[in-house]
């Protein structure tokens, strides 16, 4: 199929719904994950070494703690206040964690697919 159309209202939990879930995925060239956060719920910092990520905020608000530099280094950590409807590009190598409002959250994240996640094929035709 050329498109994958996702109806994202349809599947946001109603206001108040305790929803802490991945509500959406794909993969492909493109990898893609609607997440859905509960009031005051936290996604723990890490880190993308390698991609850019888009995050896109679509329902409620929320806190998005990002660091200035690698983590090793001691960066400080700035918090970005982040509400529906906003977008946010992440570059390689940014760590972050991201906090739910008393609303909830939920956001889009995209970004290339990783690499090393598929296992590499190595196959050699049979002669003839």
């Amino acid at each position: 199929m050329a498109a994958t159309y996702v109806d994202i209202a349809a599947l946001l939990p109603e206001p108040g719904e305790d929803a802490q879930r991945v509500l959406w995925s794909a993969t492909g060239q493109l990898q893609t994950n609607l997440v859905s956060l509960s009031a005051g719920a936290r996604v723990e910092q890490h880190v993308e070494g390698e991609l850019d990520v888009l995050l896109v905020v679509v329902q409620g608000a929320g806190v998005l703690t990002v660091l200035t530099a690698a983590p090793q280094t001691g960066a400080e950590a700035v918090d970005l206040d982040v509400a529906a409807p906003a977008a946010v590009l992440l570059t390689a190598g940014t760590a972050r964690a991201i906090t739910a409002g008393p609303a909830g959250l939920a956001y889009v994240t995209a970004h290339r697919r990783r690499p090393g996640l598929l296992p590499s094929v190595r196959a050699s035709l049979p002669a003839g």
